[in-house]
């Protein structure tokens, strides 16, 4: 009975259980979450660019378009760069969220979506 055995696992090697990937997707999304709230205790940590994404969400979030501050204070598009994050900043500020918990709260969605996307390209391909 074992040799059966043995040549079964030769010829089709280990048998997993079907919920096993989604076991180890889950795992690791959670895993993953869980190192960038502890990273993180703090916040995020903020760049001259952050500055600059923070400016233009609380410029949209106050209905003044997408808009941050010139050296001498007065308003000024936001020419250099990408809209969509700052959007989706203010967006989620929305909820009840200061810019800084949105722009953390963007963080940990975007890092479980990267996590399933290398989960799902790991096991379908």
């Amino acid at each position: 009975m074992k040799a059966k055995s043995q040549q079964h696992y030769l010829a089709h090697g280990p048998v997993m259980n079907e919920r096993g990937p989604l076991v180890a997707a889950v795992a690791a999304l959670a895993f993953g979450l869980l190192v960038s709230v502890l990273a993180t205790p703090y916040g995020l940590g903020v760049t001259p660019d952050s500055v600059i994404y923070l400016h233009a969400a609380d410029s949209l979030r106050h209905g003044t378009g997408f808009c941050v501050p010139a050296y001498d204070g007065t308003p000024q598009p936001l020419t250099h760069y990408p809209p969509l994050y700052p959007g989706t900043i203010a967006l989620v500020s929305h909820f009840g969220l200061d810019l800084m918990s949105a722009a953390r709260a963007i963080s940990l969605m975007l890092s479980a979506a990267n996590i399933t996307a290398v989960m799902v390209a790991t096991y379908f391909f």
